[in-house]
């Protein structure tokens, strides 16, 4: 505890008067002493009031403009609940200094503090501080605006006249598949006629040599013979940190990414440091934008994409990722038609999991054009959507005919409607199958 001032009443105490503030203001020495102070330790700021307009106080600020623009938020400012909007607002130019809510009351300061002191004497960030610690985002505003996207199943979709069905929720209606590992075998793809698959190496949209059928016949028989693993596992799994999730088209992929992210949006107070903050980026639109030159990183494009749900400050942003855990849901790298601008974009996604190493990060694919090795060197894992079983199917139908009628007995009648329309459909089977 650097304790600069004293008391007014015995002069002999004070450090600073006046006169000393405006000599250490243009002191070299003293710059260079809290400049060196500011970048190698953490600084707690508490009770300041209108210090951060102080000249002292603002040369810091100006000086960090550029010294910590890289940086994560780690100097704090304790402030009162009813000031923290105040703050934020004198401290829009200085990401590395945010406020941090002590309480309501300025006798909670007290307290506070004997937290980062406890019994022993070892100082420790607390962890009602550590959870707060970083940028203020406005969480229930964002996840409310997550689930207004997101929540609803679509259905005029589906079919325009399907204005008697009651409205559906995205979580309500979702299956988890299984999945399989995908290491040297990449179904869909090695099991197209083999001009086909020259044609697309080729064309740059298959990886590695043509191999031959005893080759591939092992291949396939390793990949079929593992144990499926529920997709909600591996993307739980803490050791998969770069995970890539692959299916055929309609396969469930962006709904597997909408699900994880209502997760989270539905959650009562979700704890920062427990509940990972989900983003989720639409490839197709941000190619765009960075086409058009209204996008050079995936920050911009949350900061303030047209399209995106949710705008996010991006300084704020950035820093919240290398102080708080993440999960960051690429949706449709096959979806990036233009193979230069799809390299383009992947190039950016390995930079993005480079830099916030604490972010787990999914990317969602067709196989077709998927460049398997390229993404393997960069870590990632690969994962193959499977098809629905059959008890998953009459889980779905079950969940639609009970969510989608008022009266019991009209989803009862569709339901059985229905039934012999899938045992006599193959196609009506393979499209439940796939979701």
């Amino acid at each position: 505890m650097l304790h600069l001032h004293g008391w007014f009443d015995e002069p002999e105490s004070v450090v600073l008067d006046m006169r000393s503030y405006l000599t250490v203001k243009d002191d070299p020495h003293a710059k260079a002493v809290l400049d060196s102070l500011t970048i190698e330790h953490t600084l707690l700021f508490p009770g300041c009031g209108d210090t951060v307009l102080d000249p002292n106080f603002t040369r810091l600020i100006e000086w960090g403009k550029e010294a910590l623009k890289d940086v994560a938020p780690r100097h704090y400012l304790l402030c009162r609940t009813l000031e923290i909007a105040d703050f934020q607002k004198k401290l829009a130019g200085a990401p590395w200094l945010q406020p941090l809510d002590y309480g309501a009351e300025y006798i909670d300061l007290v307290p506070s503090f004997r937290e980062f002191v406890p019994p022993g004497g070892i100082v420790a960030w607390p962890k009602s501080i550590a959870a707060v610690a970083g940028p203020s985002f406005d969480l229930d505003s964002y996840q409310k605006a997550m689930r207004n996207r997101y929540g609803r199943l679509k259905l005029e979709a589906l079919d325009p006249t399907t204005h008697d069905i009651q409205p559906l929720t995205l979580t309500g209606m979702f299956i988890p598949q299984s999945t399989r590992a995908c290491a040297e075998f990449m179904p869909s793809v090695f099991e197209l006629p083999k001009e086909l698959q020259r044609r697309l190496r080729q064309a740059g949209k298959r990886e590695g040599a043509e191999l031959d059928e005893e080759t591939l016949v092992q291949h396939r028989r390793a990949y079929l013979d593992q144990s499926q693993r529920p997709v909600l596992e591996v993307i739980n799994d803490p050791a998969l940190k770069r995970v890539g999730i692959l299916g055929d088209p309609g396969s469930g992929k962006s709904t597997l990414l909408q699900y994880l992210l209502l997760q989270w949006a539905e959650k009562t107070a979700p704890n920062p440091q427990q509940d990972p903050l989900p983003l989720l980026i639409e490839l197709r639109e941000y190619a765009r934008l960075r086409h058009e030159g209204n996008a050079t990183s995936y920050l911009e494009y949350l900061h303030h994409g047209a399209s995106v749900r949710w705008h996010f400050d991006q300084a704020q942003l950035d820093s919240w990722l290398k102080t708080n855990p993440s999960v960051v849901l690429f949706d449709g790298l096959d979806e990036v038609i233009d193979p230069t601008l799809r390299n383009e974009v992947s190039t950016a996604i390995h930079r993005f999991a480079d830099q916030y190493t604490s972010a787990h990060v999914l990317v969602t694919s067709r196989v077709i054009g998927y460049q398997h090795h390229a993404w393997r060197d960069e870590g990632f894992r690969h994962f193959m959507l499977q098809e629905l079983d059959d008890a998953q199917i009459e889980d779905f139908l079950s969940r639609w005919h009970r969510g989608a009628y008022e009266e019991a007995r009209d989803g009862d009648a569709k339901r059985a409607l229905l039934a012999p329309a899938i045992l006599e459909s193959a196609a009506i089977r393979q499209l439940l199958r796939t979701g």
